[in-house]
């Protein structure tokens, strides 16, 4: 009897922990979709005319010393790049391998 306790209180655990990521995952996935719009706008704007044009007066000294520029690096954008399109690729290998059972 002992035993069957401890199996539903563990069961009842995982319900409990998968029902609460469950919530978390689908507001995560609201403000990611939310956000596009705005990430696409950021690709857009990394390596364009305007961005090179930034860059260069960041390089000059023309631009105040207490604006944030890390836009301007070419890393810091590239990287986003990369991790969302990772994240993207985990998301749909979990997805696929769940509905595959």
């Amino acid at each position: 009897m002992e035993q069957q306790f401890k199996h539903i209180k563990q069961m009842e655990h995982i319900l409990n922990q998968m029902n609460e990521l469950m919530e978390t995952l689908r507001t995560t996935h609201a403000q990611w979709a939310e956000v596009q719009a705005d990430y696409d706008a950021l690709v857009s704007y990394y390596g364009s005319a305007q961005w090179h044009a930034d860059n260069e007066a960041y390089d000059r000294g023309e631009l105040p010393k207490d604006l944030p520029c890390g836009v301007l690096s070419e890393d810091a954008v590239f990287n986003l790049i990369a991790e969302q399109q990772a994240v993207a690729v985990e998301f749909v290998k979990l997805g696929a391998e769940i509905l595959s059972k």
